[in-house]
């Protein structure tokens, strides 16, 4: 494997085998590091064989979308073991989004200071100032020091300069799309998100948040089936809290408190600094009358965001709807969280 590596100039590798029974097929599938030989990612497929055609393009588009976040995470890794001045634009990038997915304040600061070294580097590259405008809008939803209004403008301005260098860039539009849904320009930020995926149907990021959007647009059905697509493209998404504390807050505005309370435990689980997601767990215990686990909640709630109210989620929650905004809030309430 790795001298074929060589010969194509791969880094990676995608090996698989095919096996017949009946009217039965088993696909086999392994994403190989050339370098070291280790498996980044395998699965297997079993199908009924009754349109080979249709099989073949389900296969391809399902494989194609599995590895292509397996690839990203692993040219991260590759890229944090090199040393900072060996690193090329794309490197630093690679890098940046290595620390971004740790979720932390100071990873985000390194995060930007990568960015803004491969923005020098390569000025004519979208990728890094695309990537610059979703460090931003990341960060927004868990730094609480931040002013979410400026985040937001930054956001918008570093996606908007990524699409005047290309704008096939699915990542900025996918920036772009959250900006405009916090600037209460929902509709248009739908467009932007349905853009992406347009450019990258596998674009499990995309999907994420065109869910969000959905659902404080209204649109919580859609929503559900569109975080469902983010889950099957990427179930090893290290940023899944937040597209999980998306699912719980769909739910909740569905009437759904328990797949609420359930995605909301999901995402805390992902990530316990996730504020976000206390405010939909509390939000689905109060409405699910659990007082007791819903004191527990608060307890927490209160510790990772102190000074949590109603001027914050005015904010921060940028509900289209009315109704959306008082069943949201009547759940806090319920719950025993004073706004």
């Amino acid at each position: 494997m790795t001298r074929i590596a060589a010969e194509l100039g791969a880094r990676y590798v995608l090996e698989g085998s095919v096996r017949k029974a009946g009217p039965r097929v088993r696909v086999n599938a392994q994403l190989i590091d050339a370098a070291s030989g280790h498996h980044l990612w395998a699965k297997r497929y079993d199908r009924d064989l009754d349109d080979i055609f249709a099989l073949q393009d389900e296969i391809t588009e399902t494989i194609v979308a599995s590895i292509e976040p397996e690839i990203g995470r692993a040219e991260q890794q590759r890229a944090a073991r090199k040393a900072p001045e060996a690193l090329d634009a794309w490197e630093n990038a690679m890098r940046a989004q290595w620390h971004i997915n740790q979720q932390t304040r100071e990873d985000d600061e390194k995060a930007r200071r990568l960015l803004a070294r491969a923005v020098h580097q390569d000025p004519d590259w979208s990728g890094a100032a695309a990537l610059q405008a979703m460090c931003e809008i990341l960060a927004a939803n868990r730094d609480l020091r931040l002013d979410l209004s400026r985040n937001f403008e930054t956001a918008a301005t570093a996606a908007r300069r990524a699409l005047a260098v290309n704008e096939g860039d699915w990542l900025a539009h996918t920036a772009l799309g959250a900006a405009l849904l916090f600037a209460n320009r929902h509709e248009a930020g739908i467009q932007e998100l349905n853009r992406a995926i347009e450019l990258n149907p596998s674009a499990a990021r995309a999907y994420h948040f065109l869910g969000g959007c959905q659902v404080f647009t209204g649109y919580c059905e859609e929503a559900i089936h569109t975080l469902e697509i983010w889950q099957r493209l990427d179930p090893n998404d290290p940023l899944r809290t937040h597209a999980l504390s998306a699912f719980s807050l769909g739910h909740l505005l569905l009437g759904n408190y328990e797949a609420a309370k359930a995605f909301g435990e999901q995402a805390i689980a992902a990530q316990g600094e996730n504020f976000r997601g206390y405010h939909r767990l509390v939000a689905a215990l109060g409405m699910l009358g659990d007082t007791a686990a819903a004191a527990s909640a608060i307890a927490t709630l209160r510790r990772l965001h102190p000074d949590v109210s109603l001027s914050y989620f005015d904010t921060a929650y940028t509900f289209r709807r009315g109704e959306d905004r008082e069943h949201f809030l009547d759940g806090l309430r319920r719950a025993g969280l004073e706004i």
